[in-house]
């Protein structure tokens, strides 16, 4: 028993639950190592398994421990009645401040319940009357992280605000709920992208450091800390930060995109190209692949394939007006002035030359 605690205490809960199994086997009512399994269990995640041991825990031993933690288990299952009959079989024989203790556990999660769902109902349309009562149950109870996140989900819909002390309180907010659980993927990556877009970099580079020694295989938070570097202007750590994260996940679009930008803001063209090539096999009707790899392909005078890319991009994009003015610089280059002239008539500026006179200098769009 001595050892399983030991590596209980160390973290080392694999060895701790099979060591108290050990114990079981050998000692059928041993109600503290049959605790101690269902608490594992509960760690795990696995509820089910830990009701069952946390139950028998307490009725070998109806300790008033041991009965809070049968409250907990219910409640973790969202099986509100359970645990309020369980309360009611037991209140007159379970100490009276742990009685009234759970009882508010039990309001909490029931009033809890009917914030989160009422939240799934809204699909992100948020009255004001809700978000005061999220913002009331979040001051009422103050450690429960995804409450907090709730409410900086609601106040996130309205981040186009210029208002600062707007950005500040939901700053604050999710900081609140990252500080109550520092793994909640979701909360991490709002409040490292709110402290990237209010200049708090150093900050975001700092949050988006520690979480990956939390959580080393979330790929976004290599990706977001990439997008943190490139608005720094860090190109080369952006660069490696976008690596990491296709290396961890290679279906994401959106890193091999960032990626093929940063190799062509370092001038590693070849490298670009190549990775717009991938892009467009992961997902051929994205055209974010072909306005790229045609304004490298124009970058390299290699115009007639510009040509084709830039129009495959446009067939699938026709607003984008980047690709636009490639494709107009490309005709003007291939001597196909009239085609120039008109693919560039509904984009003011991309021309800056006279129509009868030979163009001069452009800039290429990527």
């Amino acid at each position: 028993m001595e050892e399983a605690l030991g590596h209980f205490k160390n973290g080392e809960i694999d060895i701790a639950e099979t060591l108290f199994s050990k114990a079981i086997d050998i000692y059928p009512d041993y109600f503290q190592a049959i605790y101690n399994v269902g608490i594992i269990k509960f760690m795990k995640n696995n509820f089910s398994e830990a009701e069952n041991y946390i139950e028998k825990a307490f009725f070998l031993n109806s300790s008033d421990k041991y009965f809070s933690s049968v409250i907990d288990v219910y409640l973790s299952q969202k099986k509100i009645q359970k645990a309020e009959n369980f309360l009611k079989d037991w209140e007159n024989k379970i100490n009276k401040e742990i009685i009234i203790s759970n009882k508010n556990k039990i309001t909490h999660q029931i009033e809890f319940q009917l914030i989160v769902d009422e939240y799934n109902s809204y699909n992100n349309n948020f009255t004001d009357d809700f978000e005061k009562k999220v913002a009331s149950f979040s001051k009422k109870f103050p450690q429960n992280y995804v409450a907090w996140k709730l409410l900086g989900n609601i106040l996130y819909q309205k981040k186009d605000t210029k208002d600062e002390n707007f950005f500040n309180n939901l700053i604050k907010i999710f900081e609140k709920s990252y500080t109550l659980n520092n793994k909640d993927i979701d909360v991490i990556l709002k409040l490292g992208s709110l402290y990237s877009e209010n200049n708090f970099s150093k900050k975001a580079i700092g949050l988006y450091s520690i979480s990956k020694k939390i959580l080393p295989n979330e790929h976004l938070l290599y990706f977001n800390c990439g997008n943190t570097f490139a608005k720094i202007g860090d190109i080369e750590l952006a660069k490696d930060e976008y690596k990491k994260s296709i290396k961890m996940n290679p279906d994401h679009y959106y890193s091999y995109q960032n990626l093929a930008k940063a190799y062509k803001d370092l001038n590693e063209i070849n490298k670009s190209e190549e990775t717009y090539i991938k892009m467009i096999k992961l997902d051929n009707k994205n055209a974010s692949g072909y306005r790229g790899l045609g304004a490298i392909r124009l970058l390299k005078s290699e115009l007639i394939d510009a040509k084709e890319m830039l129009l495959k991009s446009i067939n699938l994009d026709p607003n984008n007006n980047d690709a636009k003015q490639n494709l107009s610089i490309c005709y003007l280059r291939l001597g196909e002035t009239e085609k120039g002239v008109d693919c560039a008539k509904d984009n003011l500026g991309v021309l800056s030359f006279p129509i009868d006179k030979k163009y001069g200098k452009f800039k290429i769009i990527q």
